[in-house]
């Protein structure tokens, strides 16, 4: 009765060991863009690369912009935009957040991008906005 016991454990830790291992590896794997936009030693050029290598062969998500745009003429038309844009699953929406969240970044951080491609940080763009004041005044 024991040994039975036992086994029965043994066989539901293995069958839900079995079904964790197939919950984790069905999550989707973040793009490598992502995590280098937010690590603040990023090349700049490296992640530009990886982002663009990513969307090369894919279709770029559907932006907010993007809906307001029709005109009146359009409108009919555009409503298969939002159709497709409450199709998403959340996956691409979490892809398509990520992606306008990665366009404002490469245009927040172009300004302090040096030669080489590495970003300024927050003691070099201090140095360079008190140069420039004191070049104002």
């Amino acid at each position: 009765m024991k040994s039975t016991i036992i086994c029965l454990i043994v066989m539901m830790s293995a069958v839900n060991l079995y079904a964790q291992t197939v919950n984790n590896s069905s999550k989707s794997v973040q793009p490598e863009w992502v995590s280098m936009m937010n690590d603040p030693h990023v090349n700049y050029n490296e992640a530009v690369k990886a982002f663009d290598a990513y969307w090369e062969n894919k279709e770029l998500p559907v932006e907010e912009n993007e809906l307001f745009k029709a005109s009146n003429e359009e409108k009919e038309e555009a409503g298969f935009v939002s159709k497709k844009k409450s199709a998403q699953s959340k996956e691409t929406q979490q892809l398509a957040f990520e992606y306008k969240k990665f366009m404002h970044w490469k245009l927040k951080m172009l300004p302090f991008v040096k030669e080489d491609g590495t970003i300024m940080n927050e003691e070099e763009r201090l140095a360079q906005w008190k140069e420039q004041r004191k070049d104002r005044h």
